[in-house]
Protein backbone atom coordinates (compact mmCIF):
# COMPACT_ATOMS: atom_id res chain seq x y z
CA UNK A 1 0.00 0.00 0.00
CA UNK A 2 1.15 3.41 -0.70
CA UNK A 3 2.37 5.88 2.16
CA UNK A 4 -0.18 8.39 0.40
CA UNK A 5 -2.86 6.17 0.83
CA UNK A 6 -1.89 4.68 3.99
CA UNK A 7 -2.23 7.98 5.78
CA UNK A 8 -6.02 8.51 4.04
CA UNK A 9 -6.70 5.26 5.17
CA UNK A 10 -5.73 5.44 8.80
CA UNK A 11 -7.66 8.90 8.86
CA UNK A 12 -10.69 6.81 7.90
CA UNK A 13 -10.11 4.32 10.66
CA UNK A 14 -9.79 6.97 13.05
CA UNK A 15 -12.57 9.25 12.31
CA UNK A 16 -15.12 7.20 10.71
CA UNK A 17 -15.39 9.50 7.82
CA UNK A 18 -14.19 9.91 4.08
CA UNK A 19 -14.75 11.88 1.12
CA UNK A 20 -15.69 10.46 -2.25
CA UNK A 21 -13.97 11.04 -5.36
CA UNK A 22 -14.32 14.65 -6.70
CA UNK A 23 -16.90 15.15 -3.99
CA UNK A 24 -17.16 18.27 -1.01
CA UNK A 25 -19.51 16.20 1.15
CA UNK A 26 -18.14 14.48 3.95
CA UNK A 27 -19.41 10.81 4.34
CA UNK A 28 -19.69 8.55 7.37
CA UNK A 29 -18.79 5.11 7.27
CA UNK A 30 -19.80 2.35 9.65
CA UNK A 31 -17.96 -0.47 8.63
CA UNK A 32 -15.63 -3.98 9.84
CA UNK A 33 -12.21 -3.98 8.71
CA UNK A 34 -10.49 -7.76 7.95
CA UNK A 35 -7.55 -7.16 6.55
CA UNK A 36 -4.94 -9.73 5.17
CA UNK A 37 -1.41 -9.86 4.14
CA UNK A 38 1.27 -12.21 3.22
CA UNK A 39 4.25 -9.94 4.50
CA UNK A 40 5.55 -9.74 8.17
CA UNK A 41 4.37 -6.15 8.84
CA UNK A 42 6.33 -5.67 11.63
CA UNK A 43 9.55 -5.88 9.10
CA UNK A 44 7.71 -3.66 6.74
CA UNK A 45 7.35 -1.07 9.98
CA UNK A 46 11.24 -1.54 10.25
CA UNK A 47 11.91 -0.80 7.04
CA UNK A 48 9.86 2.27 7.13
CA UNK A 49 7.40 1.21 4.40
CA UNK A 50 4.80 0.76 6.38
CA UNK A 51 3.41 3.29 9.07
CA UNK A 52 3.87 2.23 12.46
CA UNK A 53 0.44 3.81 13.77
CA UNK A 54 -1.53 2.09 10.83
CA UNK A 55 0.10 -1.06 11.78
CA UNK A 56 -0.88 -0.62 15.72
CA UNK A 57 -4.49 0.23 14.35
CA UNK A 58 -5.05 -2.23 12.37
CA UNK A 59 -3.50 -5.26 14.65
CA UNK A 60 -6.44 -5.97 16.86
CA UNK A 61 -7.00 -9.55 16.59
CA UNK A 62 -4.42 -11.50 14.96
CA UNK A 63 -5.30 -14.75 13.05
CA UNK A 64 -2.17 -16.33 11.32
CA UNK A 65 -2.73 -18.79 8.68
CA UNK A 66 0.40 -21.39 7.72
CA UNK A 67 0.90 -22.17 4.19
CA UNK A 68 -0.51 -24.78 2.68
CA UNK A 69 2.61 -26.58 2.81
CA UNK A 70 2.74 -26.88 6.51
CA UNK A 71 -0.57 -28.35 6.70
CA UNK A 72 -0.69 -30.80 4.05
CA UNK A 73 -4.04 -32.62 6.12
CA UNK A 74 -5.98 -29.78 4.92
CA UNK A 75 -5.49 -30.74 1.08
CA UNK A 76 -7.94 -33.45 0.75
CA UNK A 77 -10.99 -31.06 2.19
CA UNK A 78 -9.85 -28.78 0.11
CA UNK A 79 -9.70 -31.10 -3.43
CA UNK A 80 -13.04 -32.06 -2.12
CA UNK A 81 -14.28 -28.13 -1.38
CA UNK A 82 -13.08 -27.22 -4.71
CA UNK A 83 -14.78 -30.18 -6.78
CA UNK A 84 -18.17 -29.45 -5.65
CA UNK A 85 -17.85 -26.51 -7.13
CA UNK A 86 -17.05 -27.29 -10.61
CA UNK A 87 -19.92 -28.38 -13.08
CA UNK A 88 -17.93 -32.05 -13.38
CA UNK A 89 -17.25 -32.90 -9.78
CA UNK A 90 -14.49 -35.90 -10.02
CA UNK A 91 -13.04 -37.95 -7.15
CA UNK A 92 -9.20 -38.51 -7.47
CA UNK A 93 -7.07 -41.50 -7.34
CA UNK A 94 -5.25 -42.14 -4.39
CA UNK A 95 -1.77 -41.26 -6.39
CA UNK A 96 -2.95 -38.21 -7.92
CA UNK A 97 -3.82 -37.28 -3.93
CA UNK A 98 -0.19 -38.20 -3.01
CA UNK A 99 1.12 -35.76 -5.51
CA UNK A 100 -0.46 -32.86 -4.36
CA UNK A 101 0.69 -33.39 -1.13
CA UNK A 102 3.88 -33.82 -2.09
CA UNK A 103 3.90 -30.80 -3.91
CA UNK A 104 5.06 -27.68 -1.79
CA UNK A 105 2.34 -24.85 -3.37
CA UNK A 106 4.17 -21.57 -4.01
CA UNK A 107 1.22 -20.21 -4.71
CA UNK A 108 -1.11 -21.80 -1.70
CA UNK A 109 -4.43 -22.19 -1.76
CA UNK A 110 -5.27 -20.19 -4.52
CA UNK A 111 -2.72 -22.73 -6.93
CA UNK A 112 -4.71 -25.75 -5.78
CA UNK A 113 -7.50 -24.28 -6.63
CA UNK A 114 -6.46 -23.72 -10.08
CA UNK A 115 -5.04 -27.31 -10.33
CA UNK A 116 -7.80 -29.30 -9.25
CA UNK A 117 -10.30 -26.91 -12.07
CA UNK A 118 -7.16 -27.75 -14.65
CA UNK A 119 -7.43 -31.26 -13.90
CA UNK A 120 -11.21 -31.70 -13.96
CA UNK A 121 -11.27 -30.02 -17.13
CA UNK A 122 -8.53 -31.78 -18.99
CA UNK A 123 -9.47 -35.54 -17.38
CA UNK A 124 -11.16 -37.52 -19.96
CA UNK A 125 -12.17 -39.84 -17.14
CA UNK A 126 -14.80 -39.42 -13.84
CA UNK A 127 -11.44 -39.65 -11.66
CA UNK A 128 -8.44 -37.70 -11.71
CA UNK A 129 -5.14 -39.29 -12.02
CA UNK A 130 -1.71 -37.68 -12.19
CA UNK A 131 -1.09 -37.56 -15.43
CA UNK A 132 -3.92 -34.55 -15.58
CA UNK A 133 -2.26 -32.37 -13.00
CA UNK A 134 -0.20 -29.81 -13.79
CA UNK A 135 3.72 -30.48 -15.11
CA UNK A 136 5.12 -28.67 -11.86
CA UNK A 137 3.21 -30.84 -9.77
CA UNK A 138 4.15 -33.59 -11.69
CA UNK A 139 7.90 -33.22 -11.69
CA UNK A 140 7.77 -32.36 -7.83
CA UNK A 141 6.07 -35.84 -7.31
CA UNK A 142 8.16 -37.65 -9.60
CA UNK A 143 11.48 -36.07 -7.70
CA UNK A 144 10.25 -36.89 -4.40
CA UNK A 145 9.79 -40.72 -5.17
CA UNK A 146 13.34 -40.82 -6.79
CA UNK A 147 14.44 -39.65 -3.38
CA UNK A 148 13.04 -42.36 -1.57
CA UNK A 149 14.09 -45.21 -3.63
CA UNK A 150 11.83 -47.15 -5.78
CA UNK A 151 9.24 -49.26 -4.15
CA UNK A 152 7.76 -52.86 -4.86
CA UNK A 153 5.37 -53.07 -7.26
CA UNK A 154 2.26 -54.74 -5.38
CA UNK A 155 1.42 -58.60 -7.07
CA UNK A 156 -2.37 -58.28 -7.84
CA UNK A 157 -4.88 -58.93 -5.15
CA UNK A 158 -7.18 -61.72 -5.73
CA UNK A 159 -10.86 -60.56 -6.09
CA UNK A 160 -13.62 -62.47 -3.67
CA UNK A 161 -15.67 -64.71 -5.32
CA UNK A 162 -18.95 -63.12 -7.04
CA UNK A 163 -21.85 -64.60 -4.25
CA UNK A 164 -24.48 -65.47 -7.00
CA UNK A 165 -24.76 -66.38 -10.77
CA UNK A 166 -27.23 -62.99 -10.67
CA UNK A 167 -24.32 -60.86 -10.00
CA UNK A 168 -25.06 -58.76 -13.27
CA UNK A 169 -28.22 -58.00 -12.28
CA UNK A 170 -28.15 -57.47 -8.26
CA UNK A 171 -24.87 -56.24 -8.32
CA UNK A 172 -22.03 -57.47 -6.40
CA UNK A 173 -21.01 -57.17 -2.67
CA UNK A 174 -19.27 -54.27 -1.28
CA UNK A 175 -15.72 -56.46 -0.94
CA UNK A 176 -15.82 -58.05 -4.43
CA UNK A 177 -16.21 -53.92 -6.25
CA UNK A 178 -13.52 -52.33 -3.46
CA UNK A 179 -10.95 -54.65 -4.61
CA UNK A 180 -11.10 -55.05 -8.42
CA UNK A 181 -11.39 -50.40 -8.09
CA UNK A 182 -7.86 -50.71 -5.60
CA UNK A 183 -6.34 -53.43 -7.64
CA UNK A 184 -7.37 -51.16 -10.63
CA UNK A 185 -6.01 -48.05 -8.97
CA UNK A 186 -9.31 -46.48 -9.06
CA UNK A 187 -9.54 -46.51 -12.80
CA UNK A 188 -13.26 -47.69 -13.63
CA UNK A 189 -12.50 -49.15 -17.27
CA UNK A 190 -9.87 -51.18 -15.79
CA UNK A 191 -12.11 -52.23 -12.70
CA UNK A 192 -14.88 -53.29 -14.46
CA UNK A 193 -12.39 -55.06 -17.14
CA UNK A 194 -11.57 -56.91 -13.92
CA UNK A 195 -14.69 -57.65 -13.19
CA UNK A 196 -15.94 -58.95 -16.08
CA UNK A 197 -18.52 -56.51 -16.76
CA UNK A 198 -19.31 -53.12 -18.73
CA UNK A 199 -18.10 -49.98 -17.11
CA UNK A 200 -21.98 -48.48 -17.40
CA UNK A 201 -22.66 -51.47 -15.04
CA UNK A 202 -19.95 -51.00 -12.86
CA UNK A 203 -21.23 -47.22 -12.75
CA UNK A 204 -24.22 -48.64 -11.40
CA UNK A 205 -22.83 -50.52 -9.02
CA UNK A 206 -20.82 -47.78 -7.43
CA UNK A 207 -23.46 -45.66 -7.00
CA UNK A 208 -25.71 -48.60 -5.32
CA UNK A 209 -22.60 -49.08 -3.24
CA UNK A 210 -22.03 -45.58 -2.27
CA UNK A 211 -18.05 -45.95 -3.44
Amino acid sequence: MHAEIQSKFLRVLDSGTFYRVGATRKRRADFRLVAATNRDLKEEVAAGRFRKDLFYRINGVKVVIPPLRERPEDIPLLVEHFSRQLPNQKRLTPEALRALNQYEWPGNVRELHFAVERASLLSEHDLIDTADLPPEILERSTGSLAGRGSSPVAAPVPLPAASSDDEEEEGPDLARVRAALEQAKWRREKAAEILGVSPRTLYRWIKKLGL
